[in-house]
């Protein structure tokens, strides 16, 4: 079956056994502050939209993913994403692959949900908390999980926002757009009763929210998506690109009204999320050799 478009995909086998340090401008403050180094990127600098593709059933499964409109393209992509990943994550293996993406893969149909981060204040601190945690509570889910087969897509793109009139272009700080979504798959071998199944889905999704909330008091929430969001997931197809460097106000303040609801994505800097490769993934740690004083004779 031909393929509509390919996906370039990076499944990641090893990770860092130590987080190293990285320095960036926080939005709250302004000022340089020093974080966990985060994988929240933009290596290509070409407005690329990334994905990460976290699976949780028998395996804990991470694998990065682009899209591309060939199998060549694909390859080339994929080198050279793990040999940026390798150079700024010493320890951390991958392997690259590629997948046609088919009219067969395009037609499944299985609930997916969209984690709407609530609205981000056009100045001031974003969320109450300094920090939210969603890949260490995506880790809790999968060592609580029985069986149940869940998707999670994070897709994100360098900020293009743009204010002439406040700051010339752009802000100043480190920002990505970001949307999240969950497609599940429930447990078939499970014989308990659907309604008492679909009850402890909606509170471990509700888990993952807790904690988000912006300074309004308005908190995150999960959403059924109806539209036809599963190919654009796949293709990265998930955001309004400002191609043109419009005048769009920061956090796109002048324009949101005007995009249609799927477009609109949430703002974050690597400071306000956990997106580092932490200790605590089920994932394979390199190994330190120690460092002792060798003497020679």
């Amino acid at each position: 079956m031909e393929a509509k478009f390919w996906q370039t995909r990076i499944k990641i086998t090893q990770i860092p056994s130590n987080v190293e340090k990285q320095k960036i401008i926080g939005p709250k403050t302004k000022n340089i502050v020093e974080i966990e180094k985060s994988w929240l990127f933009d290596p290509f600098l070409d407005q690329t939209v990334y994905g990460l593709e976290i699976t949780l059933n028998i395996e804990f499964s991470w694998v990065f993913f682009l899209k591309s409109d060939s199998k060549s393209e694909a390859f080339r992509k994929g080198y050279s994403l793990i040999m940026f990943l390798e150079e700024n994550f010493p320890g951390l293996i991958g392997e690259v692959n590629t997948l046609p993406i088919t009219p067969f893969i395009l037609k499944q149909e299985f609930p997916i949900y969209e984690l709407v981060i609530p609205d981000r204040p056009y100045s001031g601190p974003y969320y109450e908390q300094d920090r939210f945690f969603i890949i260490k509570k995506i880790v809790h889910l999968f060592q609580k999980n029985a069986g149940s087969f869940i998707q999670f897509f994070i897709l994100w793109q360098k900020d293009d926002s743009v204010d002439r009139v406040k700051l010339g272009r752009t802000s100043i700080s480190e920002l990505y757009k970001l949307k999240i979504f969950v497609r599940v798959i429930g447990n078939r071998e499970s014989f308990i009763d659907k309604e008492l199944e679909i009850s402890k889905l909606k509170g471990q999704l509700e888990y993952l929210t807790m904690d988000i909330k912006n300074i309004k008091g308005e908190r995150a929430y999960f959403k059924e998506i109806n539209y036809n969001t599963w190919e654009n997931i796949l293709n990265t197809d998930v955001f309004w690109v400002n191609h043109h460097e419009e005048h769009t106000g920061l956090y796109y303040s002048y324009i949101k009204e005007k995009l249609p609801e799927e477009k609109v994505p949430a703002f974050i800097s690597p400071d306000q999320v956990d997106f580092t490769f932490s200790g605590d993934l089920p994932l394979s740690k390199a190994f330190d050799l120690p460092n002792e004083n060798l003497n020679y004779l």
